[in-house]
């Protein structure tokens, strides 16, 4: 260690002679960090001048400053910093001081003048833009060097922690700099301030205090970015500390809103004691806030740190009192965590734990982009979400109304479940035709009360703000079923063909409010079912537009009148003089837009009188990726299978028909029972049987099961083909012999595409063992 310390003092004066040296101008693009060359001297009480410097005694109290960033904390003085220079040319030559601070009250400029006297350039937050020597940049100020070597000196005076680079640089090199600092703010301000527009449109849209303090919240960290990266002066360019100001309002401004946003989101949730501390809270920022706009709050910079607790406070009660699984939380958790970030980033700023200034305030500018970005849109979720509540205050009706129609709704559930429940013990005894007739009346009738309840159920829900919000993992397959399967029994008891047209490129698993998206398409179909009386239901899902699902119901009814559609999402009006009849009383499409707003989605109709009318709706739907292992429906295994689909329904083969395409079948499509056998004889007299049979077991003229009944009696037939029968009604409920018919494999209308899949897997051994059997028989005619 002995041996080494020559060396360490031969560097240590190697270093103080090369920052003691002056810095050479003689380049024409120049840009030179000069603190690492300056020296600095405090002056605590503001009482040096220029020229007392220059004596002996004061002039050997400078110190190296040996750093690229002059870093300080509070002071009410002036630092001087003292720069040697060099000119070469035997001309006097103009550069630039730029001082980069986010907090500098004046700066001043001293530079000798050939008659031994110094020129003073003043600029800072307290020079109003329009009298600083140079509007470009926060704190620009020209110097005029004389030839050969001379000291220029710097007077800086801040009432704020002080973190300060000094640059000089010639006029092109600050142009460019400025100009790519300008490019980059300017960039981040015109995001910040198309997100307050949109903030602006909801509020005007949706009218709700929430999207108020999200607005406050958008405006306070654009002044605050604003004050911060020094553009408020271009916008009041007349007023001294405009930028500190806007800096120290925009921020407690910030924190204002947060915690109003806290206490409108979590009113229900948080308790009083916690709800009235974080409205004293709220007024008190309010008070500081409009305190930092008066003249004498230009000192009041540092209380923006001791916000910091109450920002984690915030936080912490949002994190405690969070709804689970609630859409918006976890962006507005986010919102908040980003705020805190912010101001921890100013606490080092602060404290001068930055390296560089330009950098820092970069960072602090997409950090309150993303923070904005996560507020708006939580509290835009958070809205939505309370639509449902502000569509309920069209019915005019009491609060205290709500319990009495719940336990109403809850009384009628029980009776409406036993008989029904009964009557489905009923279809299992012994019936005769009448008493078949009988107990289809009976759950025809049940199921539609039933279906009333639900409805009624709903708005109870609506009205009470109580519909369920948790998001979980559903398979889309089952959910569709789950809905759509207990309205083919009032289809078939209308005689409609209810269909389903699920895309086979939709994944399996979603993530997402099943519960609500089950009820909606109750909705659509019971709405479709109840106004059609002949003809067909079509439900078809696909992918839609930026990751989204579309739900589709289609019917063959009356279509809508112009006069009805744009009150057709509306709830009854208040009673007035002409009372509604109960056909007139529409609650399942109005509860609809209110469940499709709860899930940000869309609902939109299309309708043609006398031709039928389409809902659809566009749900925002997370996919899951599958977990499991590998698929054992997989389609390889249907493929070059043939299947002929009979049913005099075109929807119905269409959709069938898409289906087997898509796994690579050979679909045939027939309309009736007498085509389909012609064809099943020529393709089996070709030597290519059909291998699979899909038969719609109600069919005019020659129906599904007379149908396999010849096919099962035609010795010039593959009668052992695999018949697929479809029926309108409860598997459990189709009377068939399934010993002379010989039909294994029964589905419910409407079939789904997975449904009608695991079908055939499951009848692939009998397929192959009937193609080997009969697809290397040949007619004697071919």
């Amino acid at each position: 260690m002995i041996k080494r310390l020559p060396l360490l003092a031969l560097l240590w004066l190697t270093f103080q002679a090369c920052a003691d040296s002056p810095i050479l101008l003689n380049q024409d693009e120049f840009r030179r960090n000069v603190l690492p060359h300056a020296d600095y001297l405090f002056d605590s009480d503001n009482a040096f001048s220029v020229y007392q410097l220059q004596q002996e005694g004061l002039a050997n109290r400078f110190a190296p400053v040996h750093k690229p960033l002059l870093r300080n904390g509070f002071f009410d003085g002036a630092m001087w910093l003292r720069v040697p220079v060099t000119n070469p040319d035997g001309q006097a030559r103009t550069y630039y001081f730029y001082v980069d601070s986010h907090a500098n009250h004046r700066i001043d400029v001293f530079s000798p003048k050939p008659s031994g006297q110094y020129s003073q350039v003043r600029s800072g937050a307290a020079i109003p833009l329009n009298q600083r020597p140079e509007p470009l940049g926060t704190y620009v100020l020209p110097v005029t060097v004389q030839p050969g070597t001379q000291m220029l000196f710097l007077k800086l005076q801040s009432l704020d922690p002080l973190n300060t680079a000094v640059l000089l640089m010639d006029n092109r090199s600050l142009n460019l700099m400025l100009a790519s600092e300008i490019a980059v703010h300017s960039a981040l301000l015109a995001l910040q301030v198309l997100l307050l527009v949109l903030t602006i449109t909801c509020l005007v849209r949706h009218h709700h205090m929430a999207l108020v303090w999200a607005t406050l919240f958008n405006l306070g960290l654009i002044a605050f970015n604003l004050g911060w990266n020094g553009l408020t002066s271009f916008l009041l360019p007349t007023l001294s500390y405009v930028d500190i100001h806007a800096r120290n309002a925009g921020g407690l401004l910030t924190v204002v809103a947060l915690a109003g946003l806290l206490v409108n989101v979590r009113e229900d949730r948080v308790p009083a004691w916690l709800r009235e501390s974080l409205t004293w809270i709220l007024r008190a920022l309010g008070v500081l806030c409009a305190v930092a706009l008066l003249p004498f709050a230009v000192s009041l910079s540092p209380i923006l740190l001791t916000l910091i607790p109450i920002l984690l406070l915030l936080t912490g009660s949002l994190w405690i009192y969070q709804r689970e699984r609630s859409p918006h939380d976890h962006w507005l958790l986010a919102g908040f965590g980003g705020t805190v970030l912010l101001y921890l980033l100013l606490t080092v700023a602060s404290l001068g734990l930055m390296r560089s200034v330009s950098f820092h305030a970069a960072i602090l500018h997409a950090v309150s982009l993303v923070a904005m970005v996560a507020v708006s849109w939580a509290a835009y979720r958070f809205v939505r979400q309370k639509d449902s509540r502000l569509a309920v205050d069209g019915l005019n009706l009491p609060s205290l109304h709500w319990p009495l129609l719940r336990k109403l709704n809850h009384e009628m559930r029980g009776p409406i479940n036993g008989v029904l429940g009964m009557a489905e013990l009923l279809q299992d005894t012994s019936l005769s035709a009448h008493q078949q007739e009988y107990v289809n009346t009976v759950q025809a009738a049940g199921f539609s009360l039933l279906r009333q309840a639900d409805q009624l159920q709903n708005l109870v829900r609506i009205g009470l703000n109580r519909l369920p919000d948790s998001e979980d993992e559903f398979d889309l397959y089952d959910l569709l079923e789950d809905a759509i399967q207990p309205y083919s029994r009032l289809a078939h008891a209308k005689q409609l063909e209810l269909v389903m047209d699920v895309a086979p490129e939709l994944p399996t698993r979603y993530q997402g409010n099943a519960q609500i998206i089950a009820q909606i398409i109750s909705n659509l179909l019971d709405n479709a079912l109840n106004y059609t009386d002949s003809g067909e239901v079509l439900i078809q899902v696909k992918p839609w537009n930026n990751q989204r699902v579309r739900f589709s119901v289609t019917d063959t009814g009356p279509g809508l009148p112009k006069e009805l559609k744009n009150t057709l999402f509306d709830f009854p009006a208040a009673p007035s003089e002409e009372p509604l009849s109960p056909r007139e009383v529409r609650l399942g499409l109005p509860i609809t837009r209110v469940l499709v707003g709860l899930l940000g989605g869309q609902l939109s109709f299309s309708s043609e009188l006398r031709m039928g009318t389409t809902f659809w709706i566009d749900l925002p739907l997370e996919e899951v990726s599958e977990t499991g292992g590998v698929d054992d429906y997989s389609t390889q295994d249907l493929d070059q299978i043939r299947l002929m689909v009979v049913d005099d329904n075109l929807t119905c083969r269409k959709v069938i028909e898409h289906l087997g395409m898509s796994w690579g079948m050979d679909v045939f499509s027939m309309s009736n029972g007498q085509s389909a056998l012609a064809n099943l004889h020529n393709e089996y007299h070709k030597g290519s049987p059909i291998d699979v049979l899909v038969l719609d077991q109600n069919m005019p003229g020659m129906t599904g099961t007379e149908l396999a009944e010849r096919i099962r009696s035609d010795d010039a037939l593959n009668r052992d083909i695999v018949i697929i029968m479809l029926t309108g009604v409860d598997v459990g409920h189709v009377d068939l012999d399934e010993t002379r018919l010989n039909i294994q494999y029964l589905l419910t209308k409407p079939v789904s595409g997975r449904a009608l899949r695991q079908t055939l897997m499951q009848a692939m051994p009998d397929i192959l063992n009937n193609r080997e059997h009969h697809h290397v028989k040949k007619s004697f005619f071919y």
